[in-house]
């Protein structure tokens, strides 16, 4: 992390800045996902799925039929996390 914080500062290309800044910010959550390789991607791909669901029912009438219609499609294994 610290060569590449250095490389960055002395960088000429464009956005180097906006990374090193980036990279500073987020320096926890990338050490962690570097030694555990493991992330929340799973969850906010079903919390996408439900968002999706509930644009496309614009003013859905009966709750539990939606609520099932979420829990059937975010539960299949579309593609392994």
């Amino acid at each position: 992390m610290d060569k590449l914080q250095t490389s960055l500062k002395a960088s000429d290309i464009d956005g180097a800045k906006s990374l090193l800044r980036t990279f500073t910010a987020r320096k926890k959550e990338l050490e962690t996902y570097c030694l555990i390789r493991l992330t929340n991607a799973c969850s906010e791909a079903a919390n996408l799925t439900a968002k999706n669901f509930k644009r496309m029912g614009r003013g859905y009438i009966n709750h539990e039929n939606y609520r099932l219609r979420i829990f059937s499609f975010a539960t299949r294994d579309l593609r392994p996390c």
